[in-house]
């Protein structure tokens, strides 16, 4: 579709290694709109960061994409040479990696880091560069821009450091910025501030966003869209408000009932963690990841996967409860409650 910035489709990603091949991202299909932002949510091994990752193509050996197609623009990733994919990297397509405390270089000063992508992908002179560097930092609302340009990262604080960070990934005004985890290891406060930084940066530069997060409160404070990923898959993709108020899968309403409710009677109310583990994806099951810890499982998710079923226009899921042979599936009965 010509408003989409962004096609994944089909996308398989393993990593081959002594133990044998480990399936990180198996048969992953979305898109983003143009202007738009995308949450993608899970638990840790799900497959989220190797999706960006591959999306960059940046993924150290030995994973290697190993089917499907990661189309920017129309144009296929996959196909470009290493050469012009480091054009497009930081220019086009621009990544916050997780961890602002490790991500940055220690011993060179913030403003050589900041004017790396500047002079790698324009003629800008390194005068100039500096002065956009300024206008970075003084857009991610770090004050003194000038002066903290020539300090060394463990001279800011983590939030400054996370601030800087996406100032880096805004340098070439990409059209596509991938937000992995931004707001990990900070606290409550800076999280907040992270995210309504990306979303005034959003709407004034009218950039796309994928915003990888465990997080729900900032998926609802922030997407248009959710991806809900599980064991290397995609269990169900919908807009926001859809994910919040009808969800259709187990492991969706799993993790919306895991999420804390402050309400004047919650003092004593136990929250609800998914039982189980994560499958072992050096040998993924055959049938839905999620039937070994889901309690609606039927012996048909053991054996083996379901298809995505259509909700509605821009809902699917990918659950055999959905199924219009299911004896009693959700959109017939209505979707368990969900506090």
């Amino acid at each position: 579709m010509e408003d989409n910035i962004l096609e994944i489709k089909n996308l398989s990603t393993s990593f081959f290694t002594h133990l044998g091949e480990v399936k990180a991202v198996r048969d992953v299909s979305f898109s983003v709109e143009k202007g738009k932002v995308l949450g993608i949510v899970g638990e840790s091994g799900s497959g989220k960061s190797v999706t960006a990752l591959s999306c960059m193509r940046i993924l150290q050996e030995p994973g290697r994409i190993v089917g499907g197609e990661i189309l920017f623009k129309g144009e296929d990733l996959g196909k470009k040479s290493n050469k012009e994919m480091r054009a497009i990297r930081g220019n086009d397509i621009s990544m916050i990696f997780q961890n602002p405390m490790s991500s940055m270089n220690a011993v060179l000063r913030v403003g050589d880091q900041l004017t790396e992508p500047l002079m790698e992908h324009t003629s800008i002179s390194k005068k100039d560069a500096m002065k956009r560097a300024a206008e970075l930092l003084s857009l991610v609302q770090i004050p003194d821009a000038e002066k903290r340009l020539r300090a060394y990262p463990h001279e800011f604080s983590g939030g400054m450091r996370q601030r800087a960070m996406i100032a880096m990934a805004l340098a070439c005004d990409p059209e596509l910025l991938i937000a992995d985890e931004p707001t990990t290891a900070l606290d409550v406060t800076t999280q907040s501030q992270i995210i309504k930084l990306l979303s005034d940066i959003r709407e004034k530069l009218g950039m796309s966003i994928i915003l990888i997060t465990h997080d729900l409160g900032v998926v609802a404070e922030i997407c248009d869209s959710v991806v809900v990923m599980y064991g290397s898959m995609i269990m169900e993709e919908a807009p926001v408000d859809d994910i919040f108020h009808n969800a259709c899968h187990p492991y969706t309403l799993g993790l919306l009932n895991s999420i804390p409710v402050v309400t004047g009677d919650s003092k004593n109310t136990r929250l609800e963690p998914i039982p189980g583990t994560p499958p072992n994806l050096l040998q993924p099951p055959p049938g839905c990841p999620f039937a070994p810890r889901c309690a609606y499982a039927m012996k048909v998710c053991t054996e083996k996967a379901p298809q995505n079923t259509q909700i509605s226009d821009n809902h699917r899921s990918m659950c055999w409860l959905l199924h219009e042979d299911a004896p009693d599936n959700f959109l017939k009965r209505g979707n368990p409650i969900v506090r």
